[in-house]
């Protein structure tokens, strides 16, 4: 009954429309966010890329990360960097790790690390190279492929990858 008398004073005086707006982020949300990508770029994502998945961080900053990967390591790896962003929270162990919770199996808690949740999401692109090839180019190409596709065609949350040889690109694929 008193549910029901909240909701319809919510529809009389125009709160149910109010509610429903997008809202300006205030400075506490606005801390909360910027703690969590911290955490995200200086804790969670060089544990993962380089001891989980030996691979090298070449670049960590709020959630732009840019990560040279043995081809075998970056499919389960790109994975792993979403699981663990869109996490609500992740678990830190004293060996370094973390987990999202609820934790799994593993060594004794040290600390909870907020993350930013369900709706959070990571655009990416995956360049497929030689290893011979000159860097420069396919870093271009890597921004074209995050900004240009990834998140203007297919509009945001979504992965393309490109097999880039000497000659240029083989084969460029994408979805969300």
């Amino acid at each position: 009954e008193a549910v029901k008398k909240v909701e319809n004073n919510l529809k009389e005086t125009g709160w149910t429309e109010l509610l429903d707006k997008t809202r300006l982020i205030g400075p506490s949300l606005h801390a909360f966010i910027s703690r969590a990508l911290a955490h995200f770029a200086y804790e969670v994502a060089p544990w993962l890329v380089e001891d989980e998945h030996r691979s090298r961080l070449i670049y960590a900053g709020g959630d732009d990360l840019l990560v040279m990967a043995p081809v075998e390591n970056v499919f389960d790896l790109a994975r792993a960097l979403q699981k663990h962003f869109a996490s609500p929270f992740l678990r830190g162990d004293r060996n370094g790790g973390f987990r999202p919770l609820p934790q799994e199996d593993g060594p004794e808690t040290r600390r909870i690390v907020p993350m930013l949740g369900k709706h959070a999401s990571i655009s990416a692109s995956i360049v497929i190279a030689h290893h011979k090839q000159p860097l420069q180019p396919l870093l271009a190409h890597g921004r074209y492929l995050l900004n240009e596709i990834a998140k203007r065609r297919l509009e945001r949350n979504a992965v393309v990858i490109s097999r880039f040889t000497r000659s240029g690109e083989k084969l460029l694929f994408g979805g969300k």
